[in-house]
Protein backbone atom coordinates (compact mmCIF):
# COMPACT_ATOMS: atom_id res chain seq x y z
CA UNK A 1 0.00 0.00 0.00
CA UNK A 2 2.79 2.41 0.84
CA UNK A 3 4.62 2.00 -2.43
CA UNK A 4 1.41 2.64 -4.41
CA UNK A 5 0.40 5.76 -2.47
CA UNK A 6 3.44 7.47 -1.06
CA UNK A 7 6.19 6.83 -3.59
CA UNK A 8 4.65 8.30 -6.79
CA UNK A 9 3.68 11.45 -4.92
CA UNK A 10 7.11 11.67 -3.30
CA UNK A 11 8.70 11.55 -6.74
CA UNK A 12 6.44 14.35 -7.97
CA UNK A 13 7.26 16.49 -4.94
CA UNK A 14 10.95 15.95 -5.62
CA UNK A 15 10.35 17.78 -8.91
CA UNK A 16 8.58 20.57 -7.05
CA UNK A 17 11.51 20.98 -4.66
CA UNK A 18 14.57 20.70 -6.88
CA UNK A 19 14.18 18.31 -9.79
CA UNK A 20 15.33 14.74 -10.00
CA UNK A 21 18.75 13.91 -8.58
CA UNK A 22 21.36 12.05 -10.57
CA UNK A 23 21.29 8.29 -10.10
CA UNK A 24 23.84 7.00 -7.56
CA UNK A 25 26.83 5.02 -8.70
CA UNK A 26 26.49 1.22 -8.60
CA UNK A 27 29.44 1.17 -6.23
CA UNK A 28 29.83 3.10 -3.01
CA UNK A 29 31.57 6.43 -3.64
CA UNK A 30 34.66 7.08 -1.56
CA UNK A 31 34.91 10.59 -0.11
CA UNK A 32 38.07 10.09 1.92
CA UNK A 33 39.91 7.30 3.66
CA UNK A 34 37.39 7.25 6.53
CA UNK A 35 34.21 8.75 5.09
CA UNK A 36 31.71 7.38 2.56
CA UNK A 37 28.50 8.29 0.81
CA UNK A 38 25.43 6.49 2.15
CA UNK A 39 23.15 6.18 -0.93
CA UNK A 40 19.81 5.30 0.66
CA UNK A 41 16.61 6.41 -1.05
CA UNK A 42 13.56 5.78 1.15
CA UNK A 43 12.49 4.36 4.51
CA UNK A 44 9.12 2.62 4.19
CA UNK A 45 6.43 2.14 6.86
CA UNK A 46 3.17 0.13 7.04
CA UNK A 47 -0.07 1.78 5.91
CA UNK A 48 -2.38 2.83 8.72
CA UNK A 49 -6.07 3.57 9.08
CA UNK A 50 -7.06 7.06 10.21
CA UNK A 51 -10.50 7.38 11.84
CA UNK A 52 -11.60 4.20 10.07
CA UNK A 53 -11.80 5.63 6.55
CA UNK A 54 -8.54 7.21 5.33
CA UNK A 55 -5.33 5.36 4.65
CA UNK A 56 -2.34 7.16 6.12
CA UNK A 57 1.26 6.56 5.04
CA UNK A 58 4.65 7.90 6.07
CA UNK A 59 7.76 7.96 3.90
CA UNK A 60 11.23 9.19 4.97
CA UNK A 61 13.96 10.22 2.52
CA UNK A 62 17.22 12.23 2.41
CA UNK A 63 15.62 14.76 -0.01
CA UNK A 64 18.55 14.46 -2.42
CA UNK A 65 20.94 14.94 0.51
CA UNK A 66 19.63 18.39 1.51
CA UNK A 67 17.73 17.51 4.70
CA UNK A 68 15.77 14.79 6.49
CA UNK A 69 12.33 14.66 4.90
CA UNK A 70 9.05 13.15 6.09
CA UNK A 71 6.14 12.77 3.65
CA UNK A 72 2.69 12.40 5.26
CA UNK A 73 0.25 11.09 2.65
CA UNK A 74 -3.40 10.10 2.34
CA UNK A 75 -5.82 9.35 -0.49
CA UNK A 76 -8.90 11.52 -0.96
CA UNK A 77 -11.35 12.76 -3.59
CA UNK A 78 -10.92 16.34 -2.33
CA UNK A 79 -8.30 18.09 -0.16
CA UNK A 80 -8.47 16.07 3.07
CA UNK A 81 -9.50 17.76 6.30
CA UNK A 82 -7.05 15.55 8.19
CA UNK A 83 -4.10 17.36 6.55
CA UNK A 84 -5.48 20.88 6.69
CA UNK A 85 -3.51 23.68 8.33
CA UNK A 86 -3.89 23.60 12.12
CA UNK A 87 -4.93 19.94 12.30
CA UNK A 88 -1.46 18.47 11.85
CA UNK A 89 1.96 19.14 13.39
CA UNK A 90 5.36 17.46 13.28
CA UNK A 91 8.53 17.56 15.37
CA UNK A 92 11.76 15.56 15.37
CA UNK A 93 13.05 13.94 18.58
CA UNK A 94 16.69 12.92 18.83
CA UNK A 95 18.27 10.39 21.16
CA UNK A 96 19.90 13.09 23.33
CA UNK A 97 16.49 14.63 24.11
CA UNK A 98 16.75 17.46 21.58
CA UNK A 99 13.41 18.34 19.94
CA UNK A 100 13.30 20.21 16.62
CA UNK A 101 10.41 22.01 14.95
CA UNK A 102 10.09 22.50 11.20
CA UNK A 103 12.17 25.45 10.04
CA UNK A 104 10.14 28.53 9.18
CA UNK A 105 11.43 28.61 5.59
CA UNK A 106 9.92 25.16 5.02
CA UNK A 107 6.53 25.78 6.65
CA UNK A 108 4.74 26.34 3.33
CA UNK A 109 5.37 22.77 2.15
CA UNK A 110 3.91 21.47 5.43
CA UNK A 111 0.87 23.70 5.80
CA UNK A 112 -0.65 23.08 2.37
CA UNK A 113 -1.34 19.59 1.01
CA UNK A 114 -0.31 18.91 -2.58
CA UNK A 115 -2.42 16.46 -4.58
CA UNK A 116 -1.26 14.24 -7.44
CA UNK A 117 -3.46 11.93 -9.53
CA UNK A 118 -2.05 8.53 -10.43
CA UNK A 119 -4.39 8.31 -13.44
CA UNK A 120 -5.74 4.95 -12.22
CA UNK A 121 -8.44 6.15 -9.83
CA UNK A 122 -12.07 5.29 -10.63
CA UNK A 123 -13.53 7.80 -8.17
CA UNK A 124 -11.43 10.80 -9.19
CA UNK A 125 -9.37 10.71 -6.01
CA UNK A 126 -5.76 11.75 -5.60
CA UNK A 127 -2.83 11.22 -3.28
CA UNK A 128 -2.44 14.28 -1.03
CA UNK A 129 0.78 14.89 0.86
CA UNK A 130 2.49 17.41 3.12
CA UNK A 131 6.24 17.60 3.71
CA UNK A 132 8.14 18.08 6.95
CA UNK A 133 11.81 19.02 6.45
CA UNK A 134 14.45 19.00 9.21
CA UNK A 135 18.19 19.74 9.24
CA UNK A 136 20.69 16.90 9.51
CA UNK A 137 21.98 15.95 12.93
CA UNK A 138 25.66 15.76 13.78
CA UNK A 139 25.23 12.37 15.46
CA UNK A 140 26.92 9.37 13.88
CA UNK A 141 24.82 6.35 14.87
CA UNK A 142 21.81 7.46 16.91
CA UNK A 143 18.12 6.78 16.33
CA UNK A 144 15.47 9.49 16.11
CA UNK A 145 11.67 9.76 16.06
CA UNK A 146 9.13 11.97 14.32
CA UNK A 147 6.24 13.06 16.53
CA UNK A 148 3.26 13.67 14.23
CA UNK A 149 -0.08 14.92 15.55
CA UNK A 150 -3.16 14.59 13.33
CA UNK A 151 -6.28 15.68 15.16
CA UNK A 152 -6.33 13.80 18.47
CA UNK A 153 -3.97 11.08 17.26
CA UNK A 154 -0.20 11.09 17.76
CA UNK A 155 2.13 8.99 15.60
CA UNK A 156 5.70 8.21 16.66
CA UNK A 157 7.53 7.44 13.41
CA UNK A 158 10.79 5.57 13.98
CA UNK A 159 14.02 6.43 12.14
CA UNK A 160 16.71 3.72 12.56
CA UNK A 161 20.12 4.83 13.73
CA UNK A 162 22.50 5.96 11.02
CA UNK A 163 19.88 7.84 8.98
CA UNK A 164 19.59 11.19 10.79
CA UNK A 165 22.82 12.53 9.32
CA UNK A 166 24.12 13.93 6.05
CA UNK A 167 24.40 10.89 3.72
CA UNK A 168 27.16 12.60 1.73
CA UNK A 169 29.47 12.79 4.74
CA UNK A 170 29.23 9.58 6.78
CA UNK A 171 31.85 8.87 9.43
CA UNK A 172 32.80 5.21 9.82
CA UNK A 173 33.44 5.49 13.56
CA UNK A 174 31.81 2.75 15.66
CA UNK A 175 30.16 3.36 19.03
CA UNK A 176 29.18 1.07 21.90
CA UNK A 177 25.50 1.99 21.76
CA UNK A 178 23.72 -1.36 21.75
CA UNK A 179 20.15 -1.73 20.45
CA UNK A 180 18.09 1.44 19.85
CA UNK A 181 15.80 2.93 22.46
CA UNK A 182 12.79 5.23 22.38
CA UNK A 183 12.86 9.01 22.62
CA UNK A 184 12.73 10.36 26.21
CA UNK A 185 9.26 11.79 25.46
CA UNK A 186 7.98 8.26 24.77
CA UNK A 187 8.42 6.90 28.30
CA UNK A 188 4.66 6.63 28.74
CA UNK A 189 2.15 6.67 25.93
CA UNK A 190 -1.63 6.88 26.00
CA UNK A 191 -4.49 5.47 23.95
CA UNK A 192 -4.11 8.06 21.17
CA UNK A 193 -0.38 7.32 20.68
CA UNK A 194 0.70 5.03 17.84
CA UNK A 195 4.24 3.68 17.44
CA UNK A 196 5.12 3.31 13.73
CA UNK A 197 8.13 1.05 13.12
CA UNK A 198 9.96 1.11 9.80
CA UNK A 199 9.54 -1.85 7.42
CA UNK A 200 12.50 -1.62 5.07
CA UNK A 201 15.05 0.79 3.60
CA UNK A 202 15.47 1.04 -0.16
CA UNK A 203 18.81 1.53 -1.92
CA UNK A 204 19.10 2.18 -5.66
CA UNK A 205 22.41 0.62 -6.70
CA UNK A 206 22.32 1.68 -10.33
CA UNK A 207 22.75 -0.09 -13.67
CA UNK A 208 24.91 -3.05 -14.62
CA UNK A 209 26.04 -4.36 -18.03
CA UNK A 210 23.31 -6.30 -19.79
CA UNK A 211 20.60 -3.75 -19.02
CA UNK A 212 19.99 -4.74 -15.40
CA UNK A 213 19.05 -2.19 -12.76
CA UNK A 214 19.65 -3.34 -9.18
CA UNK A 215 17.97 -2.11 -6.02
CA UNK A 216 18.04 -3.41 -2.45
CA UNK A 217 15.27 -3.51 0.15
CA UNK A 218 16.92 -4.11 3.53
CA UNK A 219 14.82 -5.06 6.57
CA UNK A 220 15.65 -6.13 10.11
CA UNK A 221 12.56 -7.04 12.21
CA UNK A 222 14.75 -9.36 14.32
CA UNK A 223 16.99 -11.13 11.83
CA UNK A 224 18.18 -9.24 8.76
CA UNK A 225 16.77 -9.85 5.30
CA UNK A 226 18.00 -8.53 1.94
CA UNK A 227 15.60 -8.36 -1.00
CA UNK A 228 17.42 -7.83 -4.30
CA UNK A 229 15.25 -6.40 -7.08
CA UNK A 230 16.44 -6.93 -10.65
CA UNK A 231 14.76 -4.68 -13.23
CA UNK A 232 14.98 -4.86 -16.99
CA UNK A 233 12.55 -3.45 -19.54
CA UNK A 234 13.11 -6.17 -22.16
CA UNK A 235 13.24 -9.57 -20.48
CA UNK A 236 11.66 -12.12 -22.84
CA UNK A 237 12.43 -15.36 -20.96
CA UNK A 238 11.71 -14.01 -17.43
CA UNK A 239 13.97 -16.65 -15.92
CA UNK A 240 14.03 -17.43 -12.22
CA UNK A 241 17.65 -18.54 -12.30
CA UNK A 242 19.36 -16.37 -14.92
CA UNK A 243 21.09 -14.23 -13.92
CA UNK A 244 22.20 -15.74 -10.62
CA UNK A 245 22.46 -13.40 -7.65
CA UNK A 246 24.30 -13.65 -4.33
CA UNK A 247 24.50 -11.44 -1.25
CA UNK A 248 27.16 -11.17 1.41
CA UNK A 249 27.74 -8.85 4.35
CA UNK A 250 31.27 -7.64 5.10
CA UNK A 251 31.15 -6.53 8.74
CA UNK A 252 33.18 -3.72 10.26
CA UNK A 253 35.52 -6.23 11.93
CA UNK A 254 36.29 -7.84 8.56
CA UNK A 255 34.14 -10.93 9.06
CA UNK A 256 32.05 -12.08 6.10
CA UNK A 257 28.51 -13.45 6.27
CA UNK A 258 27.01 -15.05 3.18
CA UNK A 259 23.29 -14.61 2.64
CA UNK A 260 21.05 -17.67 2.33
CA UNK A 261 18.59 -17.42 -0.58
CA UNK A 262 15.11 -18.27 0.68
CA UNK A 263 12.83 -16.93 -2.06
CA UNK A 264 12.89 -16.06 -5.77
CA UNK A 265 9.80 -14.84 -7.57
CA UNK A 266 8.80 -12.85 -10.62
CA UNK A 267 6.93 -9.60 -10.09
CA UNK A 268 3.61 -9.21 -11.92
CA UNK A 269 4.74 -6.22 -13.99
CA UNK A 270 6.90 -8.53 -16.11
CA UNK A 271 10.04 -6.44 -15.71
CA UNK A 272 11.27 -7.27 -12.21
CA UNK A 273 12.48 -10.25 -10.22
CA UNK A 274 12.76 -10.41 -6.44
CA UNK A 275 15.50 -12.51 -4.78
CA UNK A 276 15.39 -12.60 -0.96
CA UNK A 277 18.34 -13.59 1.25
CA UNK A 278 18.50 -14.13 5.01
CA UNK A 279 21.65 -12.84 6.70
CA UNK A 280 21.19 -14.35 10.14
CA UNK A 281 21.97 -12.16 13.13
CA UNK A 282 24.66 -10.98 15.53
CA UNK A 283 24.02 -9.96 19.15
CA UNK A 284 27.09 -7.74 19.24
CA UNK A 285 26.34 -4.46 21.08
CA UNK A 286 28.58 -2.29 18.89
CA UNK A 287 26.95 0.11 16.44
CA UNK A 288 28.98 0.28 13.25
CA UNK A 289 29.00 0.59 9.45
CA UNK A 290 29.40 -2.42 7.20
CA UNK A 291 29.09 -3.25 3.52
CA UNK A 292 26.50 -5.22 1.56
CA UNK A 293 27.78 -6.80 -1.65
CA UNK A 294 25.37 -8.04 -4.33
CA UNK A 295 26.79 -10.06 -7.20
CA UNK A 296 24.92 -10.69 -10.44
CA UNK A 297 26.12 -13.70 -12.47
CA UNK A 298 29.34 -13.63 -10.39
CA UNK A 299 30.79 -11.09 -12.80
CA UNK A 300 29.19 -7.81 -11.71
CA UNK A 301 29.05 -6.53 -8.15
CA UNK A 302 27.11 -3.71 -6.51
CA UNK A 303 28.11 -2.43 -3.09
CA UNK A 304 26.69 -0.09 -0.49
CA UNK A 305 27.49 0.74 3.09
CA UNK A 306 24.72 0.19 5.65
CA UNK A 307 24.51 0.91 9.40
CA UNK A 308 24.23 -2.05 11.77
CA UNK A 309 20.65 -1.02 12.59
CA UNK A 310 19.79 -2.81 9.34
CA UNK A 311 21.36 -6.17 10.14
CA UNK A 312 22.33 -6.77 13.80
CA UNK A 313 19.96 -8.83 15.92
CA UNK A 314 17.38 -6.62 17.69
CA UNK A 315 19.09 -3.42 16.46
CA UNK A 316 16.27 -2.64 14.06
CA UNK A 317 13.60 -1.28 16.41
CA UNK A 318 13.35 0.53 19.72
CA UNK A 319 11.81 -1.15 22.72
CA UNK A 320 8.03 -0.87 23.01
CA UNK A 321 7.15 2.06 25.32
CA UNK A 322 5.14 1.70 28.52
CA UNK A 323 1.50 2.62 28.00
CA UNK A 324 -0.66 4.34 30.53
CA UNK A 325 -3.64 2.26 31.71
Amino acid sequence: MISKIALPLALFLNCVLAGFAAAPSPATQTVSSNQLVHPWKYIYYPSLKYEGTNFLTFLVSPNDGRNLRLDITTYSVKPPAMLKKGNVSARLHRANGEVLDIEQKNRGLFEHAIGVSTGMSLDGGMDFSILALFPWSTNALEESWFEVHIGQECYWVEVPYGFDQDPKNVSLQSIAGGPPTNAPAMKQLGGHDHVVHWEHVQYDLGNLPGGWNVSLNQSNPFYASSEVILYREHWPDRSLFTPRTAVRLVDADGSVRNGFCCDIHLVDDGMRRSDTFHLGGSDDKTRCWSQIEISVDATNTCRTIIPSSLYKYCHGHGYEPIRQP
